[in-house]
């Protein structure tokens, strides 16, 4: 998310962001609304060496196209580069590719890039055809957070061509271009980006949430594991799960000192020896931070 004329412009990767964990989201909003005082995690090595290896594959992708003698338009980097899209698909070219689609409301607005923009048959407002979004993959698997992200290029898409593509395709590291039909994802993603848009229209910088259970925090991983040490958490018990941690919420153990200090025997829907290890897990690791 940035800020662009007065409006926070979001991008397909923060609606995946809020699938995995809307504590994250809120705060890439606070981070955004207050400069260098929050910081993300840094990125781990790794992630250098798959974003090469990822630019390397779309790279082969479009030598591909290239080979089977496809026109390909390349739009201009900065800020022309929307308009330059928007105008080679009016012109009818063959494959866009790293075209900007981005579409400005009052509590919506949306920008994206995706990899390909590929010309097919079928009426549109362009003409007697439309395009349809293609993404350059290196996984050898589609994910749902691959399918948000085509849909909401789809959506920025079909303002452009008063037509949604039927289907979305992905150039897998696999070799393998899978295509899925549009209508069977596009509903669950509007039902996402509602919800993601309600929430940031609610967002209160001064109400920081508890990282939700089981989230997949990203970027902020530290700050969510900081979070929960902080409240002392049931999460910290090693190998505990989301389920057991809500049983035991029920029945009125919510931290890892209660959890460790209960006199308890039994804990409603929860089996007895688990509950017991789980307590005697507690125990051990605070004997062990003790002992440090």
């Amino acid at each position: 998310m940035h800020v662009h004329s007065g409006l926070i412009r979001y991008s397909p990767a923060d609606l995946v962001e809020f699938l995995a964990s809307p504590f994250a989201t809120w705060m890439s909003r606070f981070a955004l609304d207050n400069p260098g005082l929050v910081q993300p995690d840094p990125d781990p090595p790794e992630l250098t060496v798959l974003a090469e290896r990822g630019r390397q594959h779309e790279q082969a992708c479009l030598e591909q196209f290239r080979q089977v003698g496809r026109d390909i338009y390349v739009p201009p980097e900065g800020a022309a580069r929307t308009s330059a899209t928007v105008a080679a698909m009016r012109s009818g070219r063959e494959v866009i590719y790293q075209g900007r689609l981005a579409h400005d409301a009052v509590h919506s607005s949306f920008i994206g890039q995706p990899d390909f923009l590929v010309r097919t048959e079928g009426v549109s407002d362009l003409g007697d055809y439309h395009y349809e979004v293609w993404d350059a993959k290196l996984a050898h698997h589609p994910s749902p957070d691959f399918l948000i992200q085509l849909c909401c290029y789809v959506d920025l898409l079909t303002v452009v061509q008063a037509r949604q593509p039927e289907y979305v395709c992905f150039l897998l590291g696999s070799g393998e271009q899978p295509r899925f039909r549009t209508a069977d994802y596009i509903y669950y993603y509007r039902a996402l980006k509602h919800s993601f848009l309600e929430y940031l229209q609610h967002f209160d910088l001064e109400c920081q949430p508890i990282p939700e259970l089981g989230g997949r925090y990203g970027r902020w991983s530290l700050t969510a594991a900081s979070l929960l040490d902080a409240a002392d958490h049931l999460s910290r018990v090693a190998n505990i799960t989301v389920s057991q941690i809500k049983k035991l919420n029920a029945a009125g153990i919510p931290t890892f000192q209660a959890l460790a200090e209960t006199r308890l025997a039994h804990v409603p829907k929860l089996d007895d020896a688990v509950f017991a290890r789980l307590k005697e897990q507690a125990q051990l690791q605070r004997a062990s931070i003790g002992a440090e």
